[in-house]
């Protein structure tokens, strides 16, 4: 896809949901980790795990557990080359893969 003109009108779409949506952490988080999965595509591995950070942070904040957030963590572990920030990620893979069993009664 064009993840140049994805990454505009996701920064535009955080803006909203962080400013005039009087802090949507929800729909930030969102925008943010879109924004993550843009940036580390295009190569701009530094903005792209700035913006991971911030995004699963909320995520995990909201106690976030849906299947589209556990494939979306599963999509952005290989594209993280910093060793801290993988364990992260795969720390809160563990914890999304838990209540999402635990929701289905595995």
């Amino acid at each position: 896809g064009d993840y140049r003109a994805a990454e505009r009108y996701l920064s535009r779409g955080s803006a909203l949901f962080y400013g005039l949506l009087r802090r949507d952490n929800r729909g930030f988080a969102w925008a943010m980790s879109r924004r993550a999965m843009c940036n580390l595509r295009l190569d701009n591995l530094e903005i792209g795990t700035r913006f991971l950070i911030q995004a699963v942070g909320l995520k995990r904040q909201i106690e976030e557990a849906s299947s589209e957030y556990l494939k979306f963590l599963r999509a952005a572990l290989p594209l993280i080359l910093d060793a801290s920030v993988k364990a992260e990620l795969q720390l809160e893979i563990e914890r999304v893969g838990a209540k999402l069993n635990a929701s289905l009664g595995r």
